[in-house]
C-alpha cells in the first residue's frame, strides 16, 4: 500500500518535471499512468488538470477541454473545481466560442467564494467582452477587477467611453449606394481607390454592352452583359459590403488591442 503511494508520488513528480521542461507529450503520458494507479484519489483532479495544461500549450484544444471537464469531476474542493473551470473557459476563447466562455466566467465571478479566482474570473470576462466590442460589459468587469488607484484603470474607462461612441459604416448602407452607383458604396467605407476602380470597371463593361446593343449585335450585348457587367456590378456591390465591414472590425479591433496593452501593463 504505501509503496504504491510512493509510486504514484513519484509518477506525479516526473509528469510535472516533463511539463516544467515543455516534454508535454510525455508529461501525458506520465499523468495518465498516475491515474492508471490511483484513477479517483485526491490528486487525481490535479492530474487531470495538468494533461489539461498540456493539451492546450500543444494546441489541441478539444482534448484540452475534456481534460479540464474530468479534473472538475475529480477536484478535491470547491475553489480547485473554480480554477479549473478558469482554465476551461481559456481554451474556449482561444477557439472563439465567446459565450460558453462567458457562462463559465460568470459562474466563477458569481458563486466562488475565492476573492482571487473571483477577481481572474471577472478580468478575463472583461476581455471577452473587449474580443465582443461589448464596451459596456467590459467596462463594468474591468473596473470591478481592477483597483480604484489603479492608474490603467481612469486610461481604459477613457478607451471604453471611445468604443462606445465609434463611427461605424453601415454595410448595408454601403451595399446600397453601390447599387445606385458602383464604387459609391466602397468609398463611403473609406476605400477611394477600389471606389474609382469599382466605378470604371463598371462603366467599362456597360459602354460595352451598351455599344453593341445600339448597334443592333444583340447577341454580343448579351454576352457583354451576362459575362462582364452582371459579374463586376454584383461584385461592386458585394465588395462595398464587405469593406464596410472589415473597416469597423479593423477599427474596434484597434481600440480593443489598444486596452489589451494597456491592460497588461
Amino acid at each position: 500500500m504505501l509503496s504504491s503511494i510512493c509510486s504514484a508520488i513519484s509518477l506525479l513528480a516526473l509528469a510535472d518535471s516533463l511539463y516544467s521542461c515543455g516534454n508535454y507529450y510525455e508529461a501525458i503520458t506520465e499523468y495518465r499512468r498516475y491515474l492508471f494507479f490511483d484513477p479517483s484519489g485526491s490528486g487525481a483532479g490535479y492530474a487531470w488538470y495538468r494533461i489539461g495544461l498540456s493539451y492546450r500549450e500543444m494546441g489541441e484544444f478539444g482534448r484540452a477541454l475534456e481534460a479540464f471537464k474530468e479534473a472538475r469531476m475529480y477536484a478535491a474542493t470547491e475553489d480547485e473545481r473554480e480554477r479549473y473551470r478558469i482554465e476551461e473557459a481559456l481554451v474556449l476563447m482561444a477557439q472563439g466560442r465567446w459565450e460558453p466562455a462567458q457562462v463559465s466566467l460568470l459562474h466563477v465571478a458569481t458563486f466562488c467564494r475565492d476573492p482571487a479566482l473571483r477577481r481572474r474570473a471577472r478580468c478575463l470576462l472583461g476581455v471577452s467582452y473587449l474580443y465582443r466590442f461589448n464596451w459596456e460589459e467590459a467596462e463594468r468587469c474591468l473596473s470591478s477587477c481592477l483597483s480604484p488607484g489603479d492608474p490603467r484603470l481612469e486610461r481604459i474607462r477613457v478607451l471604453l467611453g471611445k468604443g462606445r461612441t465609434l463611427e461605424l459604416k453601415s454595410p448595408k448602407k454601403a451595399k446600397l449606394l453601390s447599387t445606385f452607383l458602383p464604387g459609391l458604396g466602397q468609398i463611403y467605407a473609406g476605400d477611394w481607390g477600389a471606389g474609382l476602380n469599382a466605378l470604371a470597371l463598371n462603366c467599362l463593361t456597360s459602354y460595352l454592352w451598351g455599344r453593341s446593343l445600339l448597334k443592333g449585335r444583340y447577341l454580343d450585348a448579351a454576352f457583354w452583359f451576362t459575362s462582364l457587367f452582371l459579374r463586376y456590378y454584383r461584385g461592386n456591390r458585394f465588395r462595398a459590403e464587405k469593406l464596410a465591414e472589415e473597416r469597423n472590425l479593423k477599427v474596434q479591433r484597434k481600440l480593443a488591442e489598444e486596452i489589451l496593452e494597456i491592460l497588461g501593463r
